[in-house]
């Protein structure tokens, strides 16, 4: 396996493939609400333009034969797979039929300058664009809006570090622990060849418990404060160092992995915390450009002086970009010690799964149970990362337990009153008797989600410039909400449709129980109240719109298209996440 391999010609196309299909999903996405006005186009950034003219224009795109759409099975293809056939056979069939097109000569042209970066070794990579993301409100004086950092580099940086990433993913991958279940390489899982996901890391604590259904389980967790914006440069690069010295990495050329450490200093070199988002984080005119109003970006300065980490944080290279393609892998590499030092301390009847930054212990056993919590957090602790405090062994009650994101060592039994009864771990909970159900945090982020859309489409509603009648608008809002909730499923495809691109693709692992049956039915009551209210909120406020006015092509009124359709089980969370695998 050399590194050239992941910058072939045909490894960067497909990349380049994938990226526009990308571009043409954000596209997709935007035409949901500029169709409603009038002359309004969609602002593509430059990075959007550049991609855009390497490929022919989206209305070229060949059309799939029906063979073509399904795979083996008879089963349709995903959009996105389908999206990424239709380019690549466009691009064959114009190389063939219209060779001199221009977009082919900048296609290659711009391949062969990302391969001759890598051949020569002449990568520079510019500092991230930092775009603040809300997070949450945080109380103080006045009200204060928390934003995460989020980091976006451009085209060319991005495919850089995504080809380079790749690469180390794979040549890193048999060294790592299989309790890290994020950022990893492609494998065989079941019928699949795919990365594992936070579904498989659960599936452990379920296996975990039906292995032993009856017996008392002690259970710790850990969660770090903000962990990418405080990783220390200098401990990233020893661990690497550390690494590649091991005989493993003999088959492996000298040159590729001299350049694989290059990639990774000018990675780290582009951003800190400290020069990059500190700096900006009192500027209020920085937050307005982003619609953002009293924003800050939350650091642990006060939490690295009192554990005496650092003297002076301003000289000290830390933090890594959010969103940039090489921090999962960091993250992996510098939390790697401390998986070792766990697994060191734990019994047959134990469990360890980390998950990028959160991870969770169970075991039979209370002491393995504190010791391994503690071989944790120690390693951290030498990485100079700030660790949650953490509540118990004794809590004051469950609502201090569910608050606290680090928890030692608490008993999971059958004694809802007495004892932890639920466990948590990515988005997930289980209880003593094995039902599983959505964590709430997790479900007030989809409840969020569905207001934000309704707020959006009222927006629209009082844009002077839209074109469309109310009743489109609030079409397209019940559209839009089946289509986030769960994909973009049709009558004729909704048995076997894979919910791609939705919020229930993540959850299809939650069992039939009372409780995750109230709580994907009041998802479904919540997303028809929201179609409700606007549409109260457009009988109110637009009474001039008449139902003798406007007939459509079909003869349909106003009156009528107005009304709102019952979709039913096929477009239900509550049907795609429970019922539809029965």
């Amino acid at each position: 396996m050399e590194f050239s391999e992941y910058y072939s010609h045909g490894a960067i196309f497909t990349m380049l493939c994938k990226l526009r299909c990308k571009v043409a999903f954000k596209r997709n996405k935007k035409h949901y609400y500029f169709d409603h006005l009038k002359d309004q186009k969609i602002k593509d950034n430059d990075d959007d333009l550049f991609l855009m003219s390497l490929f022919p224009p989206r209305r070229k795109w060949l059309k799939l034969k029906p063979s073509l759409r399904n795979d083996e099975k008879g089963v349709a293809k995903t959009s996105t797979e389908r999206n990424m056939l239709s380019l690549k056979l466009t691009v064959k069939y114009l190389r063939v039929n219209e060779p001199s097109s221009a977009f082919l000569k900048r296609l290659d042209f711009y391949i062969e300058r990302i391969q001759e970066y890598f051949s020569k070794g002449s990568i520079t990579l510019e500092k991230p664009n930092i775009i603040p993301v809300l997070k949450g409100k945080k109380k103080t004086h006045g009200e204060v809006n928390i934003c995460r950092p989020l980091s976006t580099y451009g085209l060319t940086e991005k495919i850089i570090l995504s080809i380079t990433n790749k690469f180390a993913v794979d040549i890193f991958d048999n060294l790592f622990n299989k309790c890290g279940y994020a950022f990893r390489a492609k494998k065989k899982i079941g019928r699949e060849f795919r990365a594992p996901n936070h579904l498989d890391a659960f599936r452990e604590i379920i296996d975990f418990k039906a292995k032993y259904p009856n017996q008392i389980v002690w259970g710790a967790e850990c969660d770090m404060s903000k962990f990418f914006d405080t990783v220390n440069h200098s401990f990233v690069i020893k661990r690497f160092d550390q690494f590649i010295r091991q005989k493993y990495f003999r088959k492996y050329r000298q040159e590729d992995l001299s350049l694989l450490r290059h990639i990774l200093k000018e990675y780290l070199r582009s951003y800190t915390f400290s020069k990059h988002v500190r700096s900006i984080s009192s500027d209020q005119d920085y937050f307005k450009q982003h619609q953002i109003k009293n924003g800050k970006f939350d650091w642990v300065d006060k939490e690295f002086l009192l554990e005496g980490f650092y003297t002076n944080l301003n000289k000290t290279k830390i933090g890594i970009p959010q969103g940039g393609a090489l921090s999962g892998f960091i993250a992996n590499l510098l939390l790697h010690d401390a998986d070792c030092k766990v697994i060191k301390e734990l019994d047959k009847d134990s469990l360890y799964l980390r998950f990028c930054d959160d991870m969770i212990i169970l075991s039979l056993n209370k002491e393995t149970c504190e010791r391994s919590y503690i071989a944790y957090t120690d390693s951290l602790r030498r990485n100079k990362l700030i660790v949650h405090k953490h509540v118990g062994p004794h809590f004051e009650n469950l609502k201090n337990f569910w608050d606290s994101k680090s928890k030692l060592c608490y008993k999971w039994a059958s004694d809802e009153t007495k004892n932890t009864y639920w466990v948590g771990f990515v988005g997930l909970e289980i209880n003593f008797l094995g039902e599983i159900r959505i964590r709430r945090s997790t479900l007030k982020k989809e409840l969020q989600k569905q207001a934000d859309l309704m707020l959006e489409m009222k927006r629209l509603l009082k844009n002077e410039k839209r074109k469309s009648s109310p009743s489109s608008i609030l079409g397209s809002l019940q559209k839009r909400l089946i289509s986030m909730s769960v994909g973009r499923v049709d009558l004729w495809n909704y048995e076997k449709y894979p919910n791609e691109m939705s919020w229930t693709k993540g959850f299809t692992i939650i069992n039939d129980n009372v409780h995750s049956r109230n709580q994907l039915k009041s998802l479904d009551r919540r997303r028809s109240l929201k179609v409700h209210k606007l549409k109260k909120f457009i009988k109110r406020k637009y009474p001039e719109e008449k139902a003798s006015e406007d007939k459509d092509q079909d003869g349909d009124t106003e009156e009528t298209r107005f009304q709102i359709k019952h979709y039913g089980k096929p477009f239900s969370y509550y049907y795609n996440v429970l019922k539809k695998r029965n």
